[in-house]
Parts: C-alpha cells; sequence; structure tokens
C-alpha cells in the first residue's frame, strides 16, 4: 500500500478562517481587577495577530497588556509584542507577532489586558480592527467567536461589621455585674 499523500492528511495549515476568542467575566465589582484574554486558535501559518479593544473607560479601565503563551516555543529572539493603552483609557491596541513556523501551531493566549472595574455601570468591550498574517507577512482570514462582551460592574456591598469581634474582650463593669442575679 503506497504511503498516503501530503496534501490528504489533516492538517494545522489550512485554508479556513482563524479562530480567536475574546474572554473575561461579565459581571464584575467596582475595585475588582480581573483578565481579559484573547487567544488565537491552532494554525501553523499565523505569524502575526492585531487587533484593538474598545470600552467605556469610566466604568473599565485596562492597567497593563502582557503577552500570553502563544508563541512562546518559537524562543526570547524570535517573537515580538506591543499593547498600547490609551491616555484617554478607552482603548488597548494590541501586535504580537513569531518567526519560528512551529509557534502558531497549537494555538494559546495572544495578550492578556488586566483591567479594572471602575464605577457601577455597564460597557461592551468591542474588539475591532483585527489583522491576521502569516508568516510571509500576508493576510489570512480569521473568525472571532465572540467579538463584543456585554460587561456589567455592580456597586461594591458595604463592608459588614465583624459580629465576632464586637463582643470579643467586652467585661461586663461593676454597675451591672450582679443585677440580673
Amino acid at each position: 500500500m503506497p504511503p498516503a499523500s501530503v496534501w490528504a492528511q489533516p492538517s494545522a495549515r489550512t485554508p479556513f478562517a482563524v479562530p480567536i476568542t475574546l474572554a473575561a467575566p461579565q459581571k464584575l465589582q467596582v475595585g475588582e481587577m480581573n483578565d481579559l484574554i484573547v487567544s488565537v486558535g491552532p494554525n501553523g501559518d499565523v505569524g502575526e495577530v492585531s487587533f484593538k479593544l474598545l470600552f467605556d473607560p469610566n466604568i473599565l479601565q485596562v492597567r497593563i497588556g502582557t503577552e500570553g503563551d502563544w508563541g512562546a516555543g518559537a524562543g526570547a529572539d524570535a517573537r515580538s509584542f506591543a499593547a498600547e493603552i490609551s491616555d484617554e483609557g478607552d482603548r488597548a491596541q494590541v501586535r504580537r507577532s513569531v518567526s519560528d513556523l512551529r509557534a502558531g501551531v497549537t494555538g494559546g493566549g495572544v495578550a492578556i489586558l488586566r483591567f479594572q472595574a471602575v464605577a457601577a455601570g455597564s460597557t461592551e468591550v468591542l474588539m475591532t480592527d483585527v489583522v491576521v498574517k502569516d508568516l510571509a507577512g500576508r493576510s489570512i482570514a480569521s473568525a472571532v467567536s465572540a467579538p463584543r462582551l456585554h460587561v456589567t460592574v455592580d456597586a461594591a456591598p458595604p463592608r459588614q461589621p465583624d459580629a465576632g469581634r464586637r463582643f470579643q474582650g467586652v467585661e461586663p463593669n461593676a454597675e451591672t455585674r450582679g443585677q440580673g442575679d
């Protein structure tokens, strides 16, 4: 039996759209910090992913952007990462690239954006200007699973007194001692 042709075998290098996902908690409390993670699906041809995130800075503010695990196997000299956060706090622009063919095969986190809920309300986190390029710098098709996330921020609950501490160490005074006996 002759060996199967390479082109007939399923491969990570397919002409299908590269899947991109956006994940974050959709319910937060004021003051809470959390991560928004952007991931790319497996595809050996992906060499670069870039995008913008837009949101209401009166509700959410991005504090920092860091690279995810996608492309980590490519080596320190074979990848680049940039996260630009606007002064107005209403958007973040991210660009991540790799130069090693093996880097994109498994897929993974492109970027992790740490954000803080700053006020009660709701906002849409919208992913725009998504560009995916192959290792030669040519654009390739992508499909964002949820380009829009609705996030609701509730006011922080009021602090509750610690019932155990309220009476701890309280001694009856001399006037009340023995009155109920």
